[in-house]
């Protein structure tokens, strides 16, 4: 499992006094507010690793957040693009049946008769629910798995497997 866990992007510098727009990739907003510290991904600001969160509001569906160690605008705009981790030990456990993304990619996908549909690749965000991309790294096809109840039947993070109930047709879809 990974030790840093994303939990969101440095947008847009906000006003003058150092803040800047943040899109969180936590399941909610209100989980981002719960963070104190944080792992600058890459930056241009020479020598920064680490923020520690000085405050922090909800707008719309980013945050306005100020570190301490950003003091003005000139460097908040050097934060750009930059992400945003957290350790895991820092991290909220999901609750039941959630899981982070970057403990189920890379698992392979079985269906319940014990054929193997690949790896999961890539998890997309739809909005009613997330989408699972598994790829067959034999034939390269790809396969879209609607992330419901009626299709993941079993998550094994500690195996990296994921059993799943394919629905009539979906194998066709792709």
């Amino acid at each position: 499992m990974s030790e840093l866990l994303r939990v969101g992007i440095i947008g847009k510098a906000q006003g003058i006094r150092g803040e800047v727009r943040v899109h969180p990739t936590t399941d909610t907003l209100e989980d981002f507010m719960e963070i104190d510290n944080f792992v600058l991904g890459k930056s241009r600001i020479k020598g920064l690793s680490e923020l520690t969160l000085e405050k922090v509001r909800i707008q719309k569906n980013f945050c306005i957040v100020k570190f301490e160690e950003i003091k003005d605008r000139n460097n908040a705009e050097l934060l750009n693009g930059a992400e945003l981790f957290i350790d895991r030990a820092d991290a909220i456990e999901p609750e039941d049946g959630m899981y982070y993304y970057s403990d189920i990619i890379g698992c392979e996908v079985v269906t319940e008769e014990g054929r193997s549909l690949g790896t999961l690749t890539d998890i997309y965000e739809t909005g009613a629910n997330d989408v699972y991309s598994v790829v067959n790294k034999d034939t390269k096809k790809e396969i879209l798995l609607p992330a419901i109840k009626d299709v993941i039947l079993d998550v094994d993070v500690s195996n990296k497997k994921i059993l799943v109930h394919l629905l009539s047709g979906l194998e066709d879809l792709n």
